[in-house]
């Protein structure tokens, strides 16, 4: 396998994974946050399938031909934006998100060659859910957040991508 811009189609066929992250958010008003979120997906193995158009020596097509293989992936999401409390009460919050989103991807087929190794820029939006647990300053969570990157801005084979994430966990609140 060689780098992933030499194929004109690729489908991944992943599967739901652990996801190692965080957030932050900073009230600026009273239901609005400057908001930050960090998710790492660890190294892990992806079935994929690509699609290479095959030509003659004249450029002329021959084609297709797809290619079935498993890579290492790695990925890093960075999102930072807005939250927005759309319905406060004392035992539910719920919130809108959305802003920036920047990513690094890592990818190596298994004989180790790079088939993307890059950066690149886009967007997300999201969905946020909290429970009080007993006045406690703990409240359970759900994150559903939805990002989107446009073509890399450096290195080969990023392109476009789009992931869903859904994460559940705890936030703290000093």
């Amino acid at each position: 396998l060689t780098s992933r811009d030499n194929y004109n189609n690729i489908s991944y066929q992943t599967k739901p994974g652990v996801q190692i992250g965080g957030s932050f958010g900073i009230a600026i008003m009273k239901r609005i946050h400057l908001y930050s979120k960090l998710a790492y997906f660890p190294r892990s193995p992806i079935k994929m399938t690509l699609t290479a158009r095959v030509t003659d020596m004249n450029g002329n097509s021959m084609g297709e031909r797809q290619f079935k293989t498993t890579i290492q992936s790695q990925q890093t999401f960075i999102n930072v934006g807005f939250l927005y409390n759309i319905y406060a009460h004392n035992v539910y919050d719920f919130y809108l998100s959305g802003g920036v989103s920047y990513a690094y991807v890592n990818e190596r087929s298994k004989n180790g060659n790079t088939l993307a190794d890059g950066t690149a820029g886009g967007y997300f939006v999201g969905f946020s859910a909290e429970k009080d647990i007993f006045n406690a300053p703990f409240k359970i969570v759900s994150h559903m957040q939805y990002a989107k990157t446009a073509n890399s801005i450096s290195g080969p084979g990023i392109g476009s991508r789009s992931a869903f994430i859904l994460a559940f966990g705890l936030n703290y609140y000093f």
